[in-house]
């Protein structure tokens, strides 16, 4: 497959057909040039193809076939991350197709990129509580890798980041955001005293048992 048979496929398929609206071989064939456009793409990484991919994404996708487009991404953003990343900040919005959130989400971990305004629309999606719980939890994920590359600043999203996890349910998305504060305990069920809802140490609390016993030997010497 040449560059030019790759785009002219990708802008063809907008999005690809579902299953039901094709034979089966029918459907193989069409998801056989998706998988050589991403082939070819990831071996000639090419800014062009990152928003047709993302708009070739249907219902109903094949998706081992479609974790081939993360491959995608891994080379293109050696070519511009920054670049990648305003491609991931218009496949999320709003306006997008659900499956192009979904897959756009998806592969965000993967563009460490340093523009303000995708962290902030990382951060607005999880924030959303409207929004779909894939692309949340993917959104949070991938926030959650970002933060840790040294050119983020933390302390800049973390009173945003504390009033999501004070009132999340999710436990994938309350993970990764304390992985990225670099806090190991629940929020919502806690408060500064380590005390329950009554008021009560709850007995599977993860207090520092050593750190207690010392305390009462120091004292005792006292």
């Amino acid at each position: 497959m040449t560059k030019k048979q790759a785009l002219d496929f990708l802008r063809s398929h907008q999005p690809m057909p579902n299953l039901d609206e094709l034979s089966e071989d029918e459907f193989q064939g069409v998801m056989k040039e998706w998988a050589q456009a991403c082939e070819y793409f990831t071996k000639h990484p090419n800014l062009d193809s990152i928003p047709l991919f993302l708009g070739s994404f249907g219902e109903g996708d094949d998706a081992e076939v479609y974790q081939l487009f993360q491959d995608v991404v891994q080379a293109t953003v050696e070519l511009d991350v920054d670049a990648v990343a305003r491609h991931m900040i218009d496949a999320l919005s709003p306006s997008s197709p659900l499956p192009t959130r979904v897959h756009a989400a998806e592969v965000c971990g993967d563009v460490l990129s340093k523009d303000p305004t995708f962290h902030e629309t990382l951060l607005s999606i999880i924030e959303n509580d409207d929004e779909d719980e894939d692309v949340r939890s993917f959104c949070a994920a991938a926030f959650s890798i970002i933060g840790q590359e040294e050119c983020f600043d933390v302390d800049a999203y973390r009173n945003r980041v504390e009033a999501v996890l004070q009132e999340e349910d999710d436990e994938d998305i309350s993970m990764f955001l304390s992985d990225l504060l670099g806090d190991d305990y629940d929020e919502d069920d806690y408060d500064e005293d380590g005390c329950d809802e009554d008021g009560d140490y709850d007995e599977d609390d993860d207090y520092d048992e050593e750190e207690t016993s010392n305390k009462d030997k120091k004292s005792k010497k006292k």
